[in-house]
């Protein structure tokens, strides 16, 4: 782990905090919010299920249009409950998402890519699929940064992120001896709904297939973690 890291994003510091790469990543991840009482990936799991269980409308709407596919134009929640019950299932953007949802939080995902450090917001994706963002996090939510990235390589941009970890905005100079990372790029990227759409991959490495001919005025969303048996997230 490389606890000392300090990496800038958009001008600004943020102190990276690593989690045991287990299948739980993400989940360890929003563990840390400061804004959720759950202290744990196995209770965030479980208020996740729950909530789905008796879904909104707005959240209902989120979930088909996320998962849909042309060969399953309907996706079940029982089979996505049972997934997301799995203690070592890989979390993605939906459960992000939801997560931020039900506590209030912006969930933003920066991931390191070839090109440049992107973001995507919560609130973002949620515009990508047409679902009223205000209704779900307001726009003055406070925010909680995730870094998506290649697992014990933070510095190495990549096209196969596997792991999350946390970033945490400080407003001091990082300390004395510290390491830092700025991406060779020099420029960041933030993901907008205007842009043009393209495959995600999924955990296991296939291809995402665009949810509707809408998909066209969606963004590329961040890479959905590779998954690779020698190396979980």
């Amino acid at each position: 782990m490389c606890d000392d890291l300090y990496i800038q994003h958009k001008e600004s510091w943020f102190k990276f905090t690593d989690v045991k790469a287990d299948g739980n990543c993400m989940y360890y991840c929003l563990a840390k919010c400061p804004m959720t009482p759950l202290s744990s990936a196995d209770a965030i799991r479980k208020v996740l299920a729950e909530i789905m269980r008796k879904p909104s409308e707005t959240l209902m709407n989120f979930f088909v249009e996320y998962h849909k596919t042309d060969d399953d134009p309907e996706p079940s929640l029982q089979e996505w409950e049972d997934t997301v019950l799995q203690e070592t299932e890989w979390g993605s953007n939906f459960e992000s998402s939801l997560f931020g949802a039900i506590f209030g939080v912006d969930i933003r995902i920066v991931t390191n890519t070839p090109s440049g450090l992107e973001e995507c917001d919560t609130r973002t994706l949620l515009t990508m699929y047409e679902i009223d963002a205000e209704k779900v996090i307001p726009e003055d939510s406070p925010a909680f940064y995730l870094y998506l990235h290649k697992h014990l390589q933070p510095e190495q941009p990549t096209k196969k992120p596997n792991h999350f970890a946390v970033l945490e905005l400080v407003d001091h100079d990082p300390p004395d001896g510290s390491k830092l990372y700025k991406h060779p790029g020099a420029t960041d990227h933030s993901v907008e709904a205007s842009a043009t759409h393209q495959e995600s991959t999924t955990q296991q490495g296939e291809k995402r297939v665009p949810i509707s001919s809408k998909s066209e005025k969606k963004s590329s969303l961040p890479p959905k973690p590779e998954k690779k048996s020698s190396l979980p997230p």
